[in-house]
């Protein structure tokens, strides 16, 4: 029979008490509530305010802490609190990963070591091994500005995100967002391109991330005044407003406090209006499409373990592999190592490729990707790491004893069937770990446009469509694109395999002196990529604009060398529009890549 006031149940929860004001470090006085609870609810994290020791009854004074508990243990570390001369009092936080790893925290000055920076910084509590570290370093080492704030970390707590402050504590600088990848190093600057404001606890604040790390939200509040909400995602690299200018009738004085669900597609939060003092509660979803995995490539020697998870990849030329998918080498690459180094954070890690062979491959459906490489060494630092995917950057950089692992992300649109990672112009010795492909689903497939300028004779390159130099108009392939009057100087060299490279057409022969080439496009954002040169003769000085904005920033190339640069413009003709720079002279065009950059919520 139910009791009295029951809402149909006897039964009544358990109920435990695992902290109390004298507990912990023996400090006298109040617990305040839970800052954190992990997922499985073993962990608690709170901040209570504590009675110092030589308060005097009526004039008690309290300092701050950051206490953590583990249910499990029955347990309460002390992670930090007020101790001068040495020590300052806890600034933010705790803030707790969802699984219950790592206790992200804000202090003034340094906890483990006195490095005598006098700054406020981000450190992380591990509750496994009871370690402190410095979370807000550049992969130099130092101490990043002088502060950093509002810490936000994925659930599993490999990357944390935090703002740091200017040099100074005027509007002369302006805050950063930061993402630290705790697992294989490195820090990730995100610059909106605006003018972010600082003054006190203003400027960007307000930090939110998902749970796998790959989007990350904030508030902004601008010098000219107003506040906005911005989300960025790794895998473009880019950061968008939440809030346009306009919703429906109402016009946005300032968008604030932005709260992220788990998966990144949704932004809560609170705005006004400059003609009504009421506010309104919002929420933002993004269409992202929901991504599913495709395909995980484990580079590693035959014979090594494989990654739970992963299909091993140990140098075979392209072809089915019998595991349900296809992918390989453009020529037998038997290059991998495994190193059983101890500075390894998994076997992914752990085992290579050297990538001594030009191109590797897999199939896929058209459609889009989410692609992640990561290249690295745990026991060499020998290499200048510079990978292509689709002919566009993923992973640049150059491996130090603080960072020996680099890890890139990028979307892709796929018209060939195709994946492919080529080393970049600048690349050397680079080694390949692992490759992670996601599909992506539920999002109408970018815009994209590969065409490469060549005799109409020559063999097309695979996932290309051909341009010999017809005057603009429809073509059978479906797209509509050409030349603003016939321009039909084509060049084969017969030198290079790649026929991207080895065909190209002049833009300034006196059949068109002044060359213009247009394709139409929906209007949106685009990337471009432009590449230019000649494999048989350095008499060029190339120079091109792309909408207007010019692509190359060193025009002149040698023989056998290529100018290859990537331009980001916005279309609002229905047409991409290529034509000559200035500086251009005897100006030769081998191939274009495009693709439509999505944009805002959805």
């Amino acid at each position: 029979m139910a009791s009295s006031g029951s809402c149909g149940s006897t039964d009544r929860p358990a109920r435990e008490i695992i902290a109390t004001s004298g507990d912990a470090a023996g400090s006298r006085g109040l617990l305040l509530h839970p800052h954190g609870v992990s997922d499985d609810g073993r962990f608690v994290a709170w901040r209570p305010r504590i009675l110092t020791p030589d308060s005097e009854p009526g004039h008690e004074e309290y300092v701050y802490a950051y206490d953590v508990h583990d249910r499990l243990a029955r347990t309460t570390r002390r992670i930090a609190t007020y101790d001068p001369p040495s020590r300052y009092e806890p600034v933010d936080g705790p803030l707790l990963s969802a699984d219950g790893r790592v206790v992200a925290f804000v202090t003034e000055r340094a906890l483990v070591a006195d490095d005598g920076n006098g700054a406020i910084d981000v450190y992380v509590y591990e509750t496994a091994t009871g370690t402190i570290q410095l979370g807000s370093r550049t992969d130099a080492g130092d101490v990043s500005a002088e502060g950093s704030y509002f810490p936000a970390v994925s659930a599993d707590g490999r990357y944390l995100a935090f703002v740091t402050a200017p040099i100074s504590g005027t509007i002369t600088g302006a805050r950063r967002i930061h993402v630290r990848d705790r697992l294989i190093g490195g820090v990730r600057s995100i610059d909106a391109g605006i003018d972010l404001y600082f003054n006190g606890n203003y400027g960007s604040q307000n930090l939110g991330i998902d749970r796998v790390g790959r989007f990350v939200t904030w508030e902004n509040e601008y010098a000219r005044g107003g506040r906005q909400i911005f989300r960025w995602d790794r895998n473009l690299d880019a950061a968008v407003e939440v809030l346009p200018e306009t919703i429906g009738d109402l016009t946005p004085r300032e968008a604030r406090h932005p709260r992220m669900s788990g998966d990144g597609r949704r932004i809560f939060f609170v705005t006004d209006a400059l003609d009504a003092d009421a506010g309104s509660t919002w929420v933002a979803t993004f269409a992202d499409g929901a991504t599913a995995p495709f395909a995980r490539i484990n580079f590693q020697p035959a014979g090594s373990a494989t990654p739970a998870g992963y299909v091993a990849d140990t140098g075979l030329v392209f072809g089915s592999r019998g595991n349900g998918l296809t992918y390989g080498w453009s020529s037998a690459n038997a290059s991998g190592r495994d190193r059983d180094d101890a500075r390894s954070p998994d076997q992914r890690h752990d085992t290579l490729v050297h990538m001594r062979v030009p191109t590797w491959e897999i199939a896929v459906p058209n459609g889009i990707y989410d692609v992640q490489v990561t290249s690295g060494d745990p026991s060499f630092i020998d290499s200048v790491v510079d990978i292509l995917v689709e002919g566009a950057p993923i992973v640049v950089g150059r491996p130090t004893a603080a960072r020996r692992w680099f890890s890139g992300h990028r979307r892709i649109t796929v018209g060939d069937g195709r994946i492919s990672l080529r080393a970049g112009p600048t690349a050397a010795n680079v080694k390949l770990c692992f490759v992670d492909i996601h599909r992506v689903s539920g999002v109408a497939t970018a815009f994209a446009a590969k065409v490469n300028f060549q005799p109409a004779s020559t063999t097309v390159p695979i996932g290309y469509v051909p341009d010999s130099g017809a005057v603009f108009g429809p073509r059978v392939n479906g797209f509509t694109y050409g030349w603003n009057r016939s321009n039909p100087t084509t060049r084969d060299r017969g030198i290079e395999m790649d026929e991207r490279y080895d065909t190209l057409i002049h833009t300034q022969r006196a059949e068109n002196p002044d060359a213009v080439w247009e394709i139409a496009v929906p209007n949106a954002p685009y990337e471009v990529r432009v590449v230019m040169g000649d494999p048989a003769f350095a008499d060029s000085t190339h120079d091109v604009l792309v909408e207007g904005a010019r692509a190359f920033t060193s025009p002149w190339v040698g023989v056998g060398g290529w100018l290859d640069d990537t331009v980001d413009i916005e279309v609002r003709d229905g047409r991409v529009t290529l034509r000559n720079g200035p500086d251009a002279r005897n100006a030769k065009l081998s191939f274009i890549d495009l693709v439509a950059v999505p944009t805002g919520p959805g």
